[in-house]
């Protein structure tokens, strides 16, 4: 019972991409090392496999609210340093904070998100 209690806390990519491709025009490109989701023809997030973290892009408004108010959820991931995508480790991800970032990224989809 308790291990069943605690994998409900566990966010895997099958879940985290099943949220996403719910949403209208959203598609998954799977590759070898990692997968990448799409809404149309931009970018939502990709997930790396190995160390198994996901990246989300959203604007620089969300991304600093976001990541004031759930410093325990995000990583420093020195690939997306400087860039406007989250990025957590995907089994400490909470599903509501996921679901909340999935609709902010399909939201932005076509927004010109620049540099900082």
């Amino acid at each position: 019972m308790i291990a069943m209690r605690l994998r409900c806390l566990v966010m895997t990519y099958d879940e985290f991409s099943a949220m996403a491709l719910a949403m209208p025009d959203v598609r998954e490109n799977v590759r070898r090392t990692e997968a990448d989701l799409f809404r149309g023809d931009r970018h939502l997030s990709r997930f790396r496999f190995k160390p198994n973290v996901v990246a989300v892009r959203v604007p620089w408004d969300v991304y600093d609210r976001l990541s004031a108010s759930h410093r325990e959820a995000f990583i420093d991931f020195p690939h997306y340093q400087g860039t406007p995508y989250l990025t957590a480790s995907l089994p400490n991800l909470d599903p509501d904070l996921a679901q909340e970032l999935l609709e902010e990224a399909w939201r932005a989809a076509y927004e010109v998100i620049g540099p900082r």
